[in-house]
């Protein structure tokens, strides 16, 4: 790793940047998590006031080292702590592809070896978070950006795992794709989602109304349609909103 950020010293930074990079190779090597948080706070520090590019192409390189952490340092307690600063960097839109965030953070949180619990939803909650910014009124990012629906379908397994508060945050996590049609997708969370709309929580039979529209199963569409009907009214007329929008698209 330390190779790799000595490779990048390259004429495109100014002079003024040397110390951050090699604050870049200080990350690379730190073995807790108060080092890493000490060094990336001095980072940010350092690459104030640098170009616009200069400021880009430095955190991309954090970013990339951040992940390569995440995903093979053997301390849970740094993996972690990378993970929240790699997450910060999504929300604040400071890369310009946050796609292998998004793919970083699912490998963690479904094949680390002999990864806690506590730990995996920890990494769940972080995907949801990294949503954030591309939501209106001030999206950073464009849905464009997100990558495919395929990176998230691992995340499927861990429905097996039968933690009601991994499943919250799974199905919090596919609700923020704006459609979920490919088969292999559909097949993995439907029986889930079919639970969730037959649940006798209406919070989740509220909650899941919107991902029964997207699936384009019709399974799903008679999910639905039942509870179009529910004995709740909140429930009851927001499916009928929902069914709505479904016949007019």
């Amino acid at each position: 790793m330390q190779q790799h950020i000595q490779d990048v010293v390259q004429p495109v930074f100014s002079r003024r940047a040397t110390s951050a990079l090699e604050l870049l190779k200080q990350i690379a090597g730190v073995a807790t998590p108060h080092h890493l948080n000490k060094l990336v706070n001095r980072f940010q520090s350092k690459i104030w006031g640098l170009s616009r590019d200069e400021q880009g192409l430095l955190r991309e390189r954090l970013a990339h080292i951040l992940s390569s952490m995440i995903l093979q340092t053997e301390a849970p307690t740094l993996r972690l702590e990378a993970a929240g600063w790699l997450r910060l960097l999504v929300q604040a839109a400071y890369l310009s592809q946050p796609g292998f965030v998004f793919t970083t953070l699912v490998t963690a949180a479904t094949h680390h070896p002999a990864i806690e619990m506590a730990e995996r939803r920890a990494y769940l909650n972080m995907i949801v978070d990294c949503f954030w910014p591309f939501h209106q009124p001030y999206a950073a990012y464009s849905w464009e950006q997100l990558p495919p629906n395929a990176t998230f379908l691992p995340l499927s397994a861990l429905f097996a795992l039968q933690d009601d508060a991994v499943e919250d945050a799974l199905m919090t996590v596919f609700l923020q794709l704006p459609v979920i049609n490919e088969p292999d997708l559909v097949e993995k969370i439907l029986p889930t989602v079919l639970r969730w709309a037959a649940s006798a929580d209406a919070d989740r039979r509220l909650r899941i109304l919107p991902l029964l529209e997207r699936m384009s199963d019709p399974a799903a569409l008679a999910a639905l349609q039942c509870l179009g009907n529910d004995q709740e009214q909140v429930v009851r007329i927001n499916a009928q909103r929902t069914l709505e929008l479904t016949r007019g698209a």
